[in-house]
């Protein structure tokens, strides 16, 4: 049997092809290092927009360093902040400190997170950023402003500049707003200028300023919580306001000069009314004396407090009525003293009635009688003898003037003069086309009675035949619309 010799099998890394493979490869790869630098690893040419209007570093752009990736590139560690951060100085003094938007961002040494390079000439590090950012690390909120008016997305250049930076477009707020809210952005913009961000945050608040830090400079409470900002910062103007009540409110000329200046004493910010005197809630109409009737004078000027109390102790001057109305009524108070007496408070109360009595017991005041003025009825000085009859006040319509007497109440009611209380009046007013016919024509003396006799000729002997071939006897003819509805003989009622 013929033996074959055996060979040794050559080591695949060790073997003359490998090492000369190996060898021809370092030679290329030290030949590209030297000639095109960290380029030959680049998997792409470098941003060549200037995002900045100002060279950093010496460059105008990243593209400007493309060859030399010292500039960004740590060797076995990749993109470092601290070499990214020698061009871009204001990101690294915003670290430092605090401040901006750099010192927001969680990891924010990892550069290359949200500035993807690498992408071409053309590509945009801040605009390639963004769907990586978070705009809640901004000191203003997206919460209110995730949609526009209508209902659509609002997009970043809705609000930014569109150039590639990333600064508020001056118009932005106003744009948008203006076209909705046009009366209120004009004031609102002429009382606090057009730089909106410099109050709002996104959130419907002052930027820096909630209510609660309003509170400890001057408490929102009661009615203030109602007040509108402008109402009382006018012009922008927020620091130096003034914080008595004599700084908005002026004094009522019902007391001006008559109180102290200290409005708390006896107001709250509830409501001006009812005041609180002496501990208790106070209104002059809860009083011994209500001012209905008393706001003005007769010369039409306001009535003081000191025009009948003592400034010291609040005490009525007895006289207070009388040197008021005595000038003025010259011929009605002499009478009126003279019936009644000087006692004025025995009788009037100031709610345009006297005190204790009850009108219902003499004339009871119902219907549209409720809203009378008593001078309207009482025009004399003494009022037990007033007359009582409706025609007293209400002329009596012509329509039926001197022909149902005076009796309106028979038919009329307080609530209404129309309708009067009548069954419902079928029959044609306008009766022989000569337009409404009045109500004395057919209604001689009193409504519930009626005759047509006013206006047709009347031969009872010849009525009483025509009729008495339809079976009408002469007791019924006088009812003659129990037939003739209408009043004409083509719609007579066969009954």
């Amino acid at each position: 049997m013929k033996r074959y010799r055996l060979r040794e099998r050559q080591h695949p890394i060790f073997s003359p092809v490998a090492m000369i493979s190996a060898l021809i490869f370092m030679l290329s790869l030290t030949a590209g290092i030297y000639f095109k630098g960290g380029s030959a690893f680049s998997p792409g040419d470098l941003s060549a927009l200037p995002n900045s209007g100002a060279s950093l570093g010496g460059f105008n752009s990243h593209l400007a360093f493309q060859e030399d990736c010292s500039q960004c590139h740590e060797p076995f560690h990749g993109i470092s902040a601290e070499l990214c951060e020698r061009c871009h100085q204001q990101i690294k003094q915003q670290r430092e400190v605090g401040t901006g938007i750099h010192s927001q961002i969680d990891l924010v040494e990892q550069c290359g997170r949200c500035h993807r390079d690498h992408l071409g000439a053309e590509a945009d590090l801040l605009l390639s950023s963004l769907p990586f950012f978070n705009h809640n690390v901004t000191s203003f909120s997206l919460a209110r402003h995730s949609f526009d008016y209508q209902g659509a997305a609002i997009k970043c250049a809705g609000c930014h500049q569109s150039d590639g930076g990333i600064e508020l477009r001056p118009d932005a707020c106003r744009q948008c707003h203006q076209a909705e809210q046009p009366k209120f952005i004009d004031l609102h913009t002429t009382a606090y200028g057009t730089v909106c961000i410099d109050c709002h945050d996104g959130k419907d608040t002052a930027a820096s300023f909630s209510l609660s830090d309003h509170q400890l400079i001057f408490p929102l409470d009661g009615a203030h919580s109602e007040v509108k900002c402008e109402s009382c910062h006018q012009n922008g103007d927020f620091t130096d306001l003034p914080q008595d009540c004599g700084g908005c409110h002026l004094e009522p000329p019902v007391h001006k000069g008559f109180f102290n200046n200290d409005c708390a004493g006896c107001h709250t910010t509830p409501a001006w009314k009812p005041a609180v005197l002496d501990g208790s809630s106070f209104d002059h109409a809860s009083a011994r004396f209500g001012l209905i009737g008393h706001e003005a004078g007769f010369d039409g000027g306001v009535i003081r407090c000191d025009s009948c109390h003592a400034a010291a102790d609040l005490s009525f001057n007895p006289n207070a009525c009388l040197d008021c109305h005595t000038p003025a009524q010259p011929e009605f108070m002499p009478q009126h003293l003279d019936a009644v007496g000087a006692a004025c408070f025995n009788c009037h109360q100031g709610n345009g009635n006297t005190r204790e009595f009850d009108h219902a017991a003499v004339w009871p005041l119902q219907g549209k009688h409720q809203n009378i003025a008593c001078l309207d009825c009482h025009q004399q000085p003494r009022s037990d003898s007033e007359p009582r009859e409706c025609e007293t006040c209400h002329l009596e319509p012509q329509i039926h003037f001197g022909a149902f007497g005076t009796d309106c109440a028979a038919c009329h009611v307080a609530d209404g003069w129309l309708p009067a209380q009548l069954i419902r009046h079928d029959f044609p007013l306008n009766h022989g086309e000569g337009g409404d016919v009045a109500c004395v024509t057919c209604h001689e003396t009193v409504y519930v009675e009626y005759t047509c006799y006013g206006c047709h000729e009347h031969d009872p002997i010849e009525i009483a035949d025509k009729h008495q071939g339809e079976g009408i006897i002469m007791p019924e003819l006088a009812a003659c619309v129990s037939c003739h509805p209408t009043g004409t003989e083509a719609d007579i009622k066969d009954d």
